[in-house]
């Protein structure tokens, strides 16, 4: 690292500032001379000021929030940890983000840290894991109407291993959270209603709560989807809104409403769908792929359906098969691609499956074997055990014998997944 001392005089005074380069990173020797002499009311938008100007240079983003982060400025502090956190601008390294967390949580009260420091607390990194401070922070982050934090303590409430498993308290921080017009709390909470998890269970207040957790995702999604980036989330994850309709439309099986339930379940999977979309337009097609719920929702929602109503009759095969195939092109490439084939849902190696049966069979469409079997071979590179075994039997009526060994050994290694019958 090159440093160079540069004199400015300001108001009959010598101020001492650094001109630093770190690959090729510069910092502007004038912005930082205002910096250090500005009062603290100013230092904040000051640096935020500056900030906005090097949005295209990680280094020299870095350097400038580094240097105003030394001059105590919060926002810069968060920065700097961020930044060590995820290698942006300079080297990952966990170590010195927990050094900036401990300053900026102990040392400037700065809030917002706790959360992060509990969490470096909880999972060692940076520092020996510690449970007890990992209590004691992010009870405080709850405590400041922190709702993330809630929901962290109420899974941690859950968890054998750091110290303090309680059902009943899981449920009390799962409703805090969920009062806070959380989401992800309000789902946790309308599902614990449903299996009397740490509550009474009360299928009531299972309905009250997915509506609830389904008003409050469609705000954070319509304000996702209507934001420049696409990233002004305000905490939503792309699994909440069709997490959240889901439950509600087994909220509405639970109370018997059917058609409310199939609307519900039609909405949940076409959420689930756009959201898969919404995420690959945003290029944050790994993020995504990471989500088991998403492809899930597409399918299980129709399955669940399907049973409870005693099957798919012939008028609505094509409606099924239609959705069958939204799945498939929804969630295909981004599972199979980004994460490889082991990595694939089984609700879509379900829903493979199945478009395998009906193209074979004719149901809902024109029968068609060569799809029929496309699909099928698809279905076993994912994981299908079934589709692995049928494919294989196929292969060895047509005599093709390195098939049939390559799919029978995928059978082997992948146990048949049980299937949906027409």
């Amino acid at each position: 690292m090159a440093t160079k001392a540069v004199f400015i005089g300001v108001n009959k005074h010598v101020e001492l500032c650094f001109r630093t380069r770190t690959n090729g990173a510069t910092v502007d020797a004038n912005a930082l001379s205002r910096l250090i002499t500005s009062g603290a009311a100013d230092k904040e938008s000051l640096y935020l000021e500056e900030l906005e100007k090097l949005m295209d240079d990680p280094f020299a983003r870095f350097q400038w929030a580094r240097h105003a982060a030394i001059l105590e400025v919060h926002a810069a502090v968060e920065e700097v940890v961020a930044a060590y956190q995820q290698g942006s601008g300079t080297e990952p390294d966990q170590v010195r983000a927990f050094e900036w967390m401990k300053k900026g949580a102990e040392d400037l009260q700065i809030t917002s840290l706790y959360f992060d420091l509990a969490l470096a607390y909880r999972d060692g990194l940076g520092t020996p894991r510690n449970i007890e401070k990992f209590w004691e922070l992010m009870g405080k982050a709850a405590k400041l109407k922190d709702t993330e934090a809630m929901f962290v303590l109420a899974e941690a409430h859950t968890k054998m291993d750091l110290g303090q498993k309680s059902a009943e308290r899981a449920a009390e921080w799962t409703i805090k959270g969920a009062a806070a017009a959380d989401p992800a709390a309000s789902i946790k909470l309308a599902r614990r209603y449903q299996f009397g998890d740490g509550v009474q269970r009360d299928p009531n207040e299972f309905f009250k709560w997915a509506t609830k957790a389904v008003d409050s995702a469609r705000l954070m999604w319509e304000k996702a989807k209507n934001s420049v980036d696409g990233n002004d989330t305000g905490g939503w994850t792309y699994e909440d809104y069709p997490d959240a309709l889901a439950a509600l439309a087994d909220a509405y099986l639970e109370l018997g409403q059917l058609d409310e339930a199939e609307e519900t379940s039609l909405l949940a999977a076409d959420a689930a769908r756009e959201a898969i979309e919404f995420a690959k337009k945003q290029g944050d097609s790994v993020n995504v792929g990471k989500s088991k719920s998403l492809p899930e929702i597409m399918l299980r929602r129709l399955q669940e359906f399907k049973t409870k109503t005693g099957g798919v009759n012939k008028r609505r095969h094509k409606k099924y098969l239609h959705w069958l195939l939204r799945i498939d092109e929804s969630v295909w490439q981004v599972y199979f691609s980004e994460d490889g084939p082991n990595a694939i849902p089984p609700g879509l190696a379900q829903a493979t499956f199945e478009l395998a049966i009906a193209y074979q069979q004719g149901i809902g469409t024109t029968a068609d074997v060569d799809k029929g079997n496309e699909y099928m071979a698809r279905a076993a590179k994912a994981g299908h055990g079934e589709a692995a075994f049928r494919y294989a039997m196929s292969c060895f009526e047509q005599n093709q014998q390195l098939e049939f060994t390559e799919y029978l050994s995928m059978c082997e290694r992948r146990p048949g997944t049980a299937s949906i019958r027409w």
